[in-house]
């Protein structure tokens, strides 16, 4: 999450989504030496559509900064590791044992490291009722509630099969822009969910098929 954040302030919003948008292939691809899964024809085809309606949705727009491409690809890598490792897991424990170390383990590290930065700039955190009501939501739904979804998927379906799902993300973040923003969606953003929701589908339907 660190180095998403880091990748993001320094890569821009557009350039670290696209990156975001490799992590089905670098999960399946370590699901394959890990977990001994199958890469199907059909999953590459499926991952790879889904991505580059990622790619049409997001575009490309921005400069390149090259230590933030780099902390966004280490983002990826890390991230398929966990999934993959956490998968493994799964297999000898439940999804709210999972949930529940990976979470005590990230407070911790969180904790000391926003020691380290108050210290270091001296920043003062207004704790009014918006700013609790945001950490909490953020906190409880936004990463509790998504992790125990996420490591469930992990331990019912295949990690390459959870991963394809990964490309909605853009999909219902650029939805909710119009509910509650009143964004404009254009056609690459339609030739962009039209690839993501096929890749989905192949993945998922054609999975015991070359």
């Amino acid at each position: 999450m660190g180095l998403q954040l880091l990748g993001t302030k320094y890569a821009g919003s557009t350039m670290a989504s696209l990156i975001n948008a490799l992590n089905p292939v670098a999960i399946s691809l370590c699901a394959v030496p890990v977990l001994g899964e199958k890469l199907t024809r059909n999953k590459v085809v499926g991952i790879l559509l889904a991505v580059f309606g990622v790619y049409l949705i997001v575009g490309t727009g921005g400069e390149i900064n090259l230590p933030g491409v780099i902390l966004s690809l280490l983002s990826v890598l890390s991230w398929a590791l966990v999934s993959v490792f956490t998968r493994e897991g799964l297999s000898t424990y439940d999804t709210y044992a999972v949930t529940r170390a990976a979470a005590g383990l990230a407070a911790v590290c969180n904790f000391a490291a926003f020691l380290i930065e108050h210290f270091a700039t001296h920043t003062a955190i207004p704790l009014g009722f918006p700013a609790i009501a945001g950490i909490l939501y953020i906190g409880i739904v936004c990463t509790g509630v998504a992790h125990i979804f996420w490591n469930q998927g992990l331990a019912t379906l295949p990690a390459s099969n959870c991963s394809a799902l990964y490309p909605v993300q853009p999909l219902t973040s650029a939805v909710m822009g119009v509910i509650f923003f009143h964004e404009v969606i254009g056609l690459s953003f339609l030739a962009g969910a039209a690839c993501i929701v096929a890749g989905v589908l192949i993945c998922l339907l054609l999975t015991g098929r070359k």
